[in-house]
This record gives C-alpha cells, structure tokens and sequence, in this order.
C-alpha cells in the first residue's frame, strides 16, 4: 500500500520495490530502501559521472585558457591565467554524496556499509549539498534524475525518525497525509468525466470576506461545467473503526466540511479515507457530506 503511494508521490519504481522485498525480505524496510539505493547510485555511475566546467585560477608557466593581465605574476616567465576545468564536483554528485554520507550514519547492514564506503571513494573531490533547487535541467542529465529522487525522499528532515527503547533503532518515515492526497490526486485525474474541472488545493476563498481572514483551502475542487454543480474532496490519513464514536471521525474535520460548502456553495462535501480491514460501508450526513473509504 505504501509502495503504491511512494511511487505516485516520488515518482519511484513500485515494481523494482517490490522485487526487492522479495529479494531481501529479511531486511528491514529502511535497510531496503538503502540497497535500492546504493544499486540505483552504481547503476548509474557506470554510465557516465556527470561532471561540470569551474573555473580555474592560477600562476603556471605555462599559458591555458586566458591571461588575466590585471594580476601579473611574481616571476617574468610565469602567467595568471583562468581556465575551465571539466571536474565531477557539480551539484548532482554533491547531493548523491550528501546522501551516502548520511546513510552511512542510518545503515545497521555490513553489506550495505561496505558499499556507501566503495561508492564514496569516486566522490572523493566533490562537496555536500541538500540544494535541491538548484541541480541541472533533466534533459542534461536524464539518467541521474531516478537516483536523484532517491536522494530527495532519503534526505528528507521528516522521512526518518529515531526510537529509544531497550534497542536503539531507526525507522523510516513518510509524509502520509501528502502521500494519500498524491495518490488520490492522481486517481481522480484519471476518473474524471471531460465535463468537470479539477482543482488542486484551491484557495480561492477565506473564511470570512471583512476582513479576508482564515484561508480555506480543500484538497479538491470539482466543477461540472454542464450542471454547474461544485463538489469538494478532502482526503485525510486516517484509519477509521467502528468502535470508536463516530468512527474516529474528528468533529473540526466536519466543521471543516460544512464551511467549505457554505463557501463554495458546493452540492456536496466528501471525506475520503483509506479503507480498513473492517470494511466500513460508505454513509453520509443529511447527504452533504459522504464519508467513504479508498481501496488502496
């Protein structure tokens, strides 16, 4: 299930996830998701570092590149000069470095140390960096781009936590409630009838109009340009049960619901929640708000 979120939301391969908990199902899922990694890092090593040109200053007796004639050298036979160096020191392989550097603190496998330690080594002249901002267009580097996304999900702040307890161990995180949105995001799109319009964390509205205070901003907005009926989708991380008062429904989430379709005049309101070993049927509220649960 999780798999299938990550794979929409990081744009991962759930096929090769999958064949690797086969592979190693007696490793935990952070150690998996390091071996993924790691193969995913020398995979791509051996079709082509990527490098980048830095400019270079220097005095050599020898002339490369320009002359730079507003810094005269010391001795009469030696120049200034600036050159471009083609060098692996580029912000691709500082974020890959960036990252062995921090799993080399998370790995508890040999076989997986061993291997950060290895890869290390090509990366002896490059710098670290979490500038994700920054790394070059896709169409310059698009064999980097899957390893890249790696970097990002395993260097994320929130992806990792750890637990104290008789054993000291780290577990592997996700954004959850941005992993459901994501993936119901792109199930909606693929659902949606050519007549109705989609839109995405709509902010359009507040709360109040004097002053405009108190932002609302549902999950989804669907207009009907044929009815012109406006239906909102809210999707919360959240497993429900029959033996909880209403399920484990939060009252401000349906206060939440109502104010969205006050303000948007909406038809409809609809909770979505992934669905739970009980099986709870779908039901809904004075039939404006529906609660109803997702396969996943």
């Amino acid at each position: 299930m999780v798999l299938r979120m990550l794979e929409i939301f990081y744009d991962l391969p759930y096929r090769t996830l999958l064949d690797s908990m086969v592979d190693e199902s007696n490793l935990p899922l952070l150690e998996i998701f390091i071996t993924q990694f790691l193969n995913k890092v020398e995979k791509t090593l051996l079709r082509r570092m990527a490098l980048d040109y830095h400019p270079i200053q220097e005095v050599s007796s020898f002339v490369r590149g320009r002359i730079q004639f507003q810094k005269p050298a010391i001795f009469r036979h030696q120049f200034s000069i600036e050159y471009d160096d083609y060098h692996p020191d580029c912000i691709e392989n500082r974020l890959i470095k960036t990252t062995l550097l921090f799993l080399v603190r998370k790995t508890m496998n040999d076989k997986n140390l061993r291997k950060i330690r290895q890869l290390l080594t090509q990366f002896e002249y490059v710098k670290t960096t979490k500038d994700f901002n920054t790394y070059r267009d896709k169409r310059i580097l698009p064999h980097y781009q899957e390893v890249l996304r790696w970097c990002q999900l395993l260097l994320n702040d929130k992806s990792f936590s750890v637990f104290s307890g008789e054993e000291v161990s780290t577990a592997l995180l996700f954004p959850m409630n941005q992993l459901f949105e994501s993936y119901m995001e792109k199930r909606i799109k693929e659902k949606l009838p050519k007549e109705c319009q989609l839109f995405v964390q709509d902010e359009r509205y507040t709360l109040f109009d004097n002053p405009p205070e108190f932002q609302l901003r549902p999950d989804f907005v669907v207009y009907n340009t044929k009815t012109e009926e406006t239906y909102i989708l809210d999707t919360k991380w959240k497993l429900l049960s029959k033996k909880k008062k209403h399920y484990g429904i939060s009252p401000s989430d349906m206060y939440q619901m109502c104010a969205y379709i006050d303000r948007y005049q909406a038809k409809k309101a609809i909770l979505l929640y992934p669905e739970t070993e009980e099986k709870i049927e779908s039901f809904s509220y004075d039939d404006k708000v529906d609660v109803m649960f997702v396969t996943l």
